[in-house]
């Protein structure tokens, strides 16, 4: 896939993956939240060249204040679906009173919805109390943001990396662990090329296609015939005489 399709596919699934947070949340089902932070940390470890592990599990359940956390980094994360300010504000209070508290010195929160188009800077100033870095701007994210930013590495291989991880996570294809989504990508344009390459006429028998005279036909343009809505069309055929 070329870098361009690749983001395509990332725009797909992470638009897929905010629809299904918000229709769960909205009928009181919460159980997709807690698969979602594992689903987003080797997103956001990708995007932002870290190494977050979830507390959750490493600490206790229901961390206080934070889901994710880089220690080394001294960066955290907190994942949640519920974007208003009062949210934030929480947040950052309970992280300034957490055992957490000098550990890190960049929080994050990403919403698994959609976040709020503004939010109070000065009110989030007053609530950091300068202790931790946090910008309304910048440390709130959501999928919109995180498209932005895995747009911005210009690195095939990581775009390509995290493509996979959300095509295992969202596509109805099942694919094994020992056969990507980059494999099958693969295959598919090898495939493509054998064909064009061992055969060179299509016929119509068997087809509801009465109206298409002659019955078989000599191919002409490959990449017309396989993307062409009406086959054949002028392109698809040969020229005459």
């Amino acid at each position: 896939m070329t870098q361009k399709e690749l983001l395509d596919s990332i725009k797909k699934y992470l638009a897929r993956f905010q629809a299904q947070v918000s229709i769960s949340n909205s009928n009181n089902e919460y159980d997709i939240n807690i698969h979602a932070e594992n689903v987003i940390i080797p997103i956001l470890n990708a995007v932002y060249d870290l190494n977050l592990k979830n507390v959750n599990y490493s600490e206790e359940k229901n961390a206080q204040a934070i889901d994710l956390l880089d220690e080394q980094k001294k960066i955290a994360f907190q994942v949640t679906s519920t974007k208003d300010i009062d949210k934030i504000k929480s947040t950052i209070s309970k992280l300034l009173t957490s055992k957490f508290k000098n550990k890190i010195d960049t929080l994050y929160v990403y919403v698994l919805t959609e976040k709020q188009e503004r939010y109070s800077q000065n009110i989030l100033e007053k609530t950091s109390q300068g202790k931790i870095n946090f910008s309304a701007k910048e440390n709130i994210l959501d999928a919109t943001d995180i498209y932005r930013k895995i747009n911005e590495l210009n690195t095939t291989n990581v775009i390509e990396k995290i493509n996979d991880i959300l095509q295992y996570q969202f596509s109805d294809a099942r694919i094994n662990k020992h056969f990507t989504f980059s494999d099958f990508e693969n295959f598919k344009e090898n495939y493509k090329k054998s064909c064009i390459s061992n055969f060179s006429r299509i016929n119509f028998f068997g087809l509801s296609v009465n109206s298409i005279k002659p019955r078989e036909i000599e191919l002409y343009n490959w990449e017309c015939i396989l993307n062409c809505v009406n086959p054949p069309c002028v392109s698809c055929l040969p020229p005459r005489g």
